[in-house]
């Protein structure tokens, strides 16, 4: 498996395991149960719209780290295109549940492109300094403090979940589920910024060592 790929990958587990908990505190909420189908298909879909362009970033940082280009020369709007593309099959699923999405980019565009510039800088600082048959933990541990690491990996779930708060206050459904989906809007970024700081321990102790215990464990 090459280097790109073990990102990918490592990223895509850190992405799952963070919607999942997040889904978990939701189902406790007795408000949700008349939303609780489209919420879950809400919250399966959006993860996986994540990671699909989490993995457009890695490629196009790790493209232009190939050639020599300097991280400040990344075309951070053109990769902004790129996952566009992407949203749009998003949009077009959930139009196929009882509620509608649309879309405020002038909104998400900066938000995204701050969690894009953090990730496109830890390509760059992680294969700067990952040698030939080196492990995933080898490389983060040789390249980061276990305090820079848990600053770099919060950042980018900060910036997810700055840009789904974003996405959810767009969400339109019909008056019968109105008021639980408001309710549901304004629970989400607490739920997911309470989740991003677990699964941040939790990752940090993996890759450096500690206690930390798994989301589920702290609810």
């Amino acid at each position: 498996m090459d280097k790109v790929d073990i990102l990918c990958n490592k990223d895509e587990a850190v992405l799952r395991d963070f919607s999942r908990c997040c889904i978990g505190k939701l189902n406790g909420h007795v408000s949700f149960k008349l939303i609780r189908t489209p919420i879950h298909h809400f919250m399966d879909d959006n993860v996986l719209k994540e990671i699909r362009k989490d993995r457009i970033i890695i490629e196009y940082a790790a493209s232009a780290f190939d050639v020599g280009q300097d991280v400040s020369a990344v075309d951070l709007d053109a990769l902004f295109g790129k996952t566009k593309e992407v949203d749009k099959e998003f949009i077009d699923k959930i139009s196929l549940l009882p509620l509608s999405l649309d879309v405020h980019y002038k909104e998400i565009k900066a938000i995204r492109k701050k969690r894009m510039a953090v990730m496109v800088q830890a390509v760059y600082d992680l294969l700067d300094h990952w040698c030939d048959q080196e492990t995933f933990r080898a490389v983060v541990r040789k390249t980061y403090t276990k305090e820079r690491f848990r600053e770099m990996v919060l950042s980018i779930l900060h910036h997810y979940n700055l840009e789904t708060e974003t996405l959810g206050s767009c969400i339109k459904v019909p008056p019968p589920i109105a008021g639980a989906m408001d309710i549901f809007t304004k629970k989400l970024f607490p739920i997911m910024e309470e989740t991003a700081h677990e699964i941040v321990l939790k990752e940090a102790d993996r890759v450096f060592g500690g206690a930390g215990k798994s989301c589920r464990d702290r609810t």
